[in-house]
């Protein structure tokens, strides 16, 4: 199985000002990484959770599949740096994580 990172269009949402009704639209994307066999089976397992429901509502009565980006979680080095394997932390790819500090440095 292989870790797959799966991105939707911008999806827009109303955000509610409760003085003056309706506010402005706040723009954003689904994103969901899921441990699949393929591009395509990721596609339907992200599709199953939490963070693709904003993209169904968009979506209802059109394929909801269409639209979807997917790509694998690797880092241009080949090692996976998806959330699954790294959480929300530092690179864990040793090269990536001598350009991650480089250029944390350089700031």
């Amino acid at each position: 199985m292989t870790h797959y990172i799966v991105v939707s269009e911008e999806v827009g949402e109303v955000i509610p000002i409760l003085d003056y009704g309706q506010g402005p639209i706040e723009y954003f994307r689904c994103v969901a990484v899921v441990d699949a066999p393929n591009p395509s089976k990721a596609k339907a397992m992200a599709l199953k959770t939490k963070e693709f429901n904003a993209w169904l509502e968009e979506c209802s009565g059109d394929n909801p599949f269409v639209g979807l980006k997917v790509e694998k979680g690797l880092c241009p080095h080949g090692i996976c740096q998806c959330e699954i394997c790294c959480g929300n932390d530092e690179p864990t790819c040793p090269e990536c994580l001598i350009e991650f500090n480089k250029d944390f440095n350089e700031l």
